[in-house]
């Protein structure tokens, strides 16, 4: 019995065909530091705090504008600007 190895071939996800995967939604490739958008916000603690809590705040999406990211940053200063390990 002989099998094809395009047994798969109906599935083709899109980093095959050289196309980014949706911003804040799917995989993007690189590493984090290289992926993230900060706009001129590159304050570590603020870095920090947006990763392991504000950004459940706001839906779970990754900063899309320099105007969200300024409304964060705004937020952030004004709960006084907390740290998180």
């Amino acid at each position: 019995m002989s099998t094809s190895n395009n047994e798969n071939s109906d599935y083709v996800n899109d980093e095959s065909r050289g196309e980014k995967g949706e911003k804040g939604k799917s995989f993007r490739g690189g590493r984090k530091k290289q992926r993230d958008k900060w706009y001129g916000y590159d304050n570590k603690d603020f870095q920090r705090w947006w990763h392991r809590e504000g950004k459940e705040q706001f839906e779970g999406r990754d900063i899309d504008n320099a105007q969200q990211a300024q409304e964060v940053y705004e937020y952030w200063e004004s709960i006084g600007k907390p740290t998180v390990k």
